[in-house]
């Protein structure tokens, strides 16, 4: 007992009451659970989480959980998809939807009032292939810039962005001409082995070294993120009649590949897509050299399309 009679028990036990009472607001939620998936999810895909769940959806915070409705959801995806885009809103629901499912398995939320908000991107498969003069005209009109050596990269060797923008020393092995990802870098998890042509090397070799940094490009913790104003900056120069992305490089790439003859499961490794389960059983030949033929013709094709673009006549030589 206390002075007054107030058990310590009791009043610790009270207080506790009180703050149950308080509602916890969506801000806190989103505190924990961008703390949760730290750890569970991929560099770029936790950064857009973050990004998502305190920015995007910031006029949410103030509410308590129990009290956000569909409306609000529903509203707050509209005003996203003005200012942002179709896209970023239903990246923006999509993140808010897995939240709200993990807290409700955390006993935090007893329902979902993202479920049955309507999504506005059709989310098609995209198709777009840069042309030869396309590729030439891109070639050529980006800047001498980290920028600019990781789109050749990109157009070389069929990686992803952020494999590249996120490249570090230790893994590119110059003797034997390779960069090796490691599995938590890559999309499906698995280790990759990209052989570099001539063209490909030469960039990673003119990059400068910075001591006690471990990217190749970059300079905070997660190597090139400037990838927006560079894409902006870049399409000013290039004025390409369709819209494009980086990711319609790779495809590009893919799409080169089979043009050249190069066999569809080479094509595929090249880009480190994992063939089917029981193909992958029984087929464990990793194809490195043929790795490396399908990529050093493809950079030939690219130096025939720039010298063809400077007026020179060239062709192709017809592959045996």
């Amino acid at each position: 007992m206390i002075d007054g009679g107030v058990n310590p028990a009791d009043a610790r036990t009270a207080a506790k009451i009180e703050v149950a009472k308080r509602p916890t607001l969506l801000s806190a939620l989103v505190v924990g659970y961008v703390e949760h998936v730290q750890d569970t999810l991929k560099p770029r895909t936790y950064i857009e989480t973050k990004r998502y769940l305190e920015h995007y959806l910031k006029p949410l915070h103030n509410l308590p959980i129990g009290a956000v409705e569909r409306r609000d959801v529903a509203a707050c995806l509209q005003n996203i998809a003005k200012t942002k885009g179709n896209v970023s809103a239903d990246r923006a629901r999509s993140c808010l939807s897995a939240m709200f499912a993990w807290a409700i398995g955390e006993g935090l939320a007893e329902e979902n009032p993202v479920t049955g908000t309507n999504r506005r991107s059709d989310d098609e498969p995209r198709t777009r292939v840069l042309s030869d003069a396309e590729i030439a005209k891109l070639w050529n009109g980006l800047p001498d810039s980290q920028y600019g050596a990781i789109v050749r990269l990109l157009a070389l060797t069929g990686c992803r962005r952020d494999e590249i923008g996120g490249l570090c020393w230790q893994e590119i092995d110059f003797k034997e001409r390779t960069i090796t990802l490691p599995a938590e870098r890559t999309k499906n998890g698995t280790e990759h082995v990209v052989p570099l042509s001539d063209l490909a090397l030469n960039i990673l070799e003119s990059q400068k070294r910075v001591l006690g940094r471990p990217f190749v490009f970059g300079w905070n913790a997660n190597g090139f993120t400037n990838w927006r104003a560079s894409k902006d900056g870049l399409n000013t120069v290039l004025k390409f009649e369709k819209p494009w992305t980086l990711h319609d490089i790779r495809r590009t790439v893919r799409t080169g590949l089979g043009k050249l003859g190069v066999a569809p499961h080479i094509a595929e490794t090249v880009l480190n897509h994992l063939p089917p389960r029981l193909t992958r059983t029984y087929d464990t030949y990793k194809y490195e050299g043929e790795k490396r033929a399908a990529l050093d013709a493809w950079a030939s094709h690219i130096k025939l399309i720039l010298a063809q673009g400077e007026g020179a006549n060239v062709v192709a030589m017809a592959r045996a």
